[in-house]
């Protein structure tokens, strides 16, 4: 039986923690990014993640090393465009 993917998403949002590993998602400047970070702060609403590699100052933005983004928590802000995802890792060979 398949989980509702709501279910899903709260359930991963429980398990976010300060120092934990996530794939973020955000909007600025008027574009997308994604990026690799650590969960820096963490409040009932949003989530902080300081960035592995900072996203390089582009024409149109500066240099971006972190990104705040909403929790699922959050319905109205949340988006699949601007969320994290923990970064789960992979069963070896």
């Amino acid at each position: 039986m398949e989980m509702d993917p709501h279910l899903l998403l709260n359930r991963e949002d429980r398990e976010l923690a300060v120092g934990a590993r996530v794939k973020v998602f955000w909007t600025a400047f008027g574009r997308s990014f994604s990026g690799r970070g650590e969960i820096r702060r963490l409040d009932p609403v949003a989530v902080e993640v300081e960035l592995s590699e900072p996203i390089p100052a582009g024409r149109d933005h500066p240099q971006i090393r972190q990104a705040t983004v909403p929790r699922i928590v959050d319905s109205a802000q949340w988006s699949p465009r601007r969320c994290v995802h923990l970064e789960r890792a992979r069963p070896g060979p």
